[in-house]
């Protein structure tokens, strides 16, 4: 089994935007320890679950000095636009790596230098709680599981009830083959 590397992001109020740091270096084998670690950037990231690519800001490129690899025409909410393409490694906190993925340049926004968008997040499991007035955000790679808030829902509700027992939501059918199936 891959090792398993997970994150968890608390806010004390419920949160409109979900923001992280993040280090970001120029592509390289991050398990060679043989040569010098790269600059490195540190940054806050936004997780974008309706952006398609992960992306990085001009300035934070410039910053690290990275060499552009091409160019990839990027869609966005005011369009679409050819955008520089740049090879990055990402680190997240507790040791979450993704090592030479690309990701197009987006012109500098406040408050973040990097987007997570679903190229990442649809890597791992991922959710967001807001239990008790708190935002939670938990990430872990790889998926392992299935989260199913439906079936933990169900066991709460049907608790008491027998599997050969009519399911009491009124279909006629035994509680295992209607709400306890699976």
């Amino acid at each position: 089994m891959p090792e398993i590397r997970a994150i968890t992001i608390n806010y004390p109020r419920i949160e409109s935007r979900i923001i992280s740091k993040v280090w970001i270096t120029e592509a390289c084998d991050p398990e060679d320890k043989s040569k010098p670690i790269p600059k490195s950037a540190h940054t806050n990231a936004l997780w974008d679950t309706g952006g398609t690519t992960s992306s990085i800001s001009s300035s934070i490129a410039s910053d690290l000095g990275l060499a552009p690899i091409g160019a990839r025409n990027v869609n966005h909410f005011g369009g679409s636009d050819n955008k520089t393409l740049y090879e990055i490694n990402l680190y997240l906190p507790n040791e979450v790596t993704f090592a030479g993925i690309q990701v197009p340049e987006f012109d500098d926004r406040a408050g973040f230098g990097f987007i997570i968008g679903m190229d990442i997040i649809n890597q791992s499991d991922f959710s967001i709680t807001n239990f008790e007035d708190q935002t939670w955000v938990s990430f872990r790679l790889p998926s392992i599981t299935r989260i199913d808030y439906v079936r933990e829902l169900n066991k709460t509700v049907f608790a008491d009830v027998g599997r050969n027992e009519k399911c009491p939501c009124g279909s006629g059918k035994k509680y295992k083959k209607c709400h306890g199936a699976g």
